[in-house]
């Protein structure tokens, strides 16, 4: 139903000037595709999302579609181009809470890559930034997971009690 509205919305001629809507419109089309997991759809809304994001200079909203792109390639194996869209939201944000976020998802990717001394180095800069809570839980899990994949019980324990005391989601959690 949600795709049928947006669908309409962009029947309207008039959307087509209003720049940062019509980005929002692409960018929640592309959420809704990576929720049904269609990934190539996905990617098409968020490149479209990004181009218009660009167009109005919206910063922020340009950041999120380059990490979106940066998961869509992330959950279908494509870690280098993951990791190009990861890299290049970073270098164009100020945002300590979104420098943050990249940070994380760049630690996640290598740790899936099991380049685990990346992932260390930009998890743990992770954490050391403001974050807002389930960030931080995230981030705190995926070094426990990296830890455990090491065999290092120690640490796993420790960064999933961190994780614990910060209430994340029911995602984390079963995590």
């Amino acid at each position: 139903k949600a795709i049928s509205i947006l669908l309409k919305v962009l029947d309207i001629p008039d959307t087509y000037n209003d720049l940062p809507l019509l980005g929002r419109i692409y960018s929640d089309l592309g959420e809704i595709s990576m929720i049904g997991r269609e990934y190539d759809r996905a990617k098409i809304e968020y490149s479209n999302a990004l181009k218009t994001f660009e167009k109005c200079n919206f910063e922020d909203y340009i950041v999120n579609s380059l990490l979106q792109l940066g998961k869509i390639n992330y959950y279908t194996d494509n870690h280098d181009s993951a990791n190009y869209y990861y890299h290049k939201a970073l270098a164009i944000t100020t945002n300590t809470t979104i420098i943050s976020r990249c940070y994380t998802d760049i630690g996640n990717n290598y740790h899936e890559m099991k380049q685990f001394d990346s992932a260390k180095h930009y998890l743990k800069a992770s954490i050391q930034m403001p974050h807002f809570a389930k960030n931080k839980a995230i981030a705190f899990y995926i070094l426990a997971d990296l830890y455990f994949d090491e065999n290092k019980h120690d640490s796993a324990t420790f960064y999933v009690n961190e994780a614990l005391k910060l209430h994340p989601d029911i995602y984390a959690k079963k995590e």
